[in-house]
């Protein structure tokens, strides 16, 4: 199986709204996008979901699908999971009560916090740390973390937790809490609000195969709608169901998902590392180093300051993290009670997942000796090229476009600059005034050649 047939993809690119920009192919953290005709493609089995490319889009040609909303009416019992980014995007003036009444104006009839599963999670996690002689484990909450693992770090795929995320427990739960209410299967439709790209791309189902939610809303798309509610003065007030839930959940828990969130809970050596850079830039220093034997737990996120920084969160993030925190002083901090005995005994069982496994990215095909012979020839023509990583070839760097050529998927004249060297006249005028800004070293054959 290949990662393409493996991974379920959410981004998608507008081809018809894509003006051949080139910002989304220089900030791709695995370099899976290229400009083809003018318009941006995606390498789909190099994708990790991260949506660095959404967020740099300056025309909204990079998008995220979801569900149609009006699904949630082809259900009797309609739930709402949302995270606590979610709470985040709303200025104080509105009360949790208030966003919650929103939610049932908009035709759920029930509301439950993620975080409200973060206390069994925590449990199992902690037993684990301490337990754990193979340092160290890796968190499994960012999936675009978890695939960047994946594909660029394959050797580290056995330190990801198998544990369940909050999203897959608080969805098991909330389903029993409403057969149990006595709400038949069929009736019972499960929504879940996602801060972004890499968890819409996790999918509905368990690893297993199991549903665990019945649609994905995006967070923007419904925190417009809520704001539109809030907007119009229409705030049904009457306590519904999930409000008592929400004020239950602890300070902590409910900033589980914020920068430092997991990595604070527990003892030992643990780190938390936010930003898909900083992340690749950590992994690939200490793994050359021997470093990452000396922590016990690794937090690893994506978005910079946690999921405040999704993809789909439409609010500032630092301003978002701000107004969360302002919130949650008012909830209890300590032991929250939002799960009972009976639902911990229950899922005591039922938190464990498959291993991940390794999808390396492949630059090629065939045998090693075949390999190699690919990344020798690539290596010849990267000392023929600028290193500018200039993207005018519509590859992201020059590195790129070596592998693109000996893949047979671009030219070598698709470089402007090598192409005006390699005229009759040395590329004349226009080589000398190139000459002038770059220097003359810029444009020769050189095997040691930076950049």
């Amino acid at each position: 199986m290949t990662a393409c047939e493996a991974f379920r993809h959410s981004l998608t690119v507008d081809t018809e709204a894509c003006v051949g920009c080139a910002h989304c192919i220089r900030r791709c953290p695995t370099k899976a996008l290229r400009i083809r005709s003018g318009r941006a493609s995606l390498r789909k089995d190099w994708c990790v979901d991260c949506g660095e490319c959404l967020k740099v889009c300056p025309v909204g040609a990079i998008y995220v699908q979801q569900d149609d909303f009006d699904r949630i009416f082809d259900f009797a019992c309609r739930a709402v999971i949302f995270p606590a980014a979610f709470l985040g995007q709303f200025p104080e003036t509105y009360s949790e009560a208030e966003i919650m009444a929103a939610l049932r104006a908009l035709g759920f009839t029930h509301a439950f916090p993620v975080e409200m599963s973060v206390g069994i999670i925590r449990e199992r996690m902690a037993a684990e740390i301490a337990a754990n002689a193979d340092k160290p484990l890796v968190s499994s909450l960012c999936p675009a973390v978890v695939r960047l693992i994946q594909t660029k770090f394959p050797d580290l795929v056995d330190r990801i937790m198998t544990l369940r995320t909050p999203v897959e427990t608080t969805a098991i739960l909330s389903r029993r809490r409403l057969l149990a209410e006595g709400y038949a299967a069929a009736e019972i439709g499960i929504f879940y609000v996602t801060p972004c790209a890499a968890k819409v791309a996790t999918g509905k189902e368990d690893r297993d195969g199991t549903r665990l939610v019945d649609g994905m809303l995006n967070l923007d798309s419904l925190y417009n709608r809520v704001c539109r509610i809030l907007g119009s003065g229409r705030r049904a007030l009457a306590p519904g169901a999930g409000d008592e839930i929400l004020s239950c959940v602890s300070r902590r828990d409910m900033a589980w998902s914020l920068t430092s969130g997991e990595a604070s809970a527990f003892g030992g050596r643990c780190l938390a590392v936010d930003g898909i850079d900083n992340v690749k830039d950590f992994l690939e220093r200490t793994e050359a180093t021997g470093e990452l034997h000396e922590v016990d737990f690794l937090e690893l996120r994506a978005c910079n300051r946690g999921c405040m920084g999704g993809s789909l969160t439409p609010v500032n993030r630092f301003l978002a993290e701000q107004r969360l925190r302002s919130r949650l002083l008012s909830h209890p901090d300590g032991t929250d009670e939002t799960t009972t005995p009976e639902e911990r005994l229950a899922m005591r069982g039922n938190m464990r997942v498959g291993k991940v496994r390794p999808m390396t990215k492949l630059l090629y095909n065939g045998g090693i000796e075949e390999v190699l012979r690919s990344m020798d020839a690539a290596q010849r023509i990267r000392q023929s090229l600028p290193g500018l990583d200039c993207g005018a070839c519509g590859s992201p760097t020059c590195e790129s476009l070596s592998h693109d050529i000996v893949r047979g998927e671009a030219l070598a004249s698709d470089c402007i600059f090598a192409h005006i060297a390699s005229e009759p006249d040395g590329g004349g005028d226009a080589m000398n005034r190139l000459e002038r800004v770059w220097g003359c070293e810029r444009f020769r054959r050189d095997p040691k050649k930076q950049g």
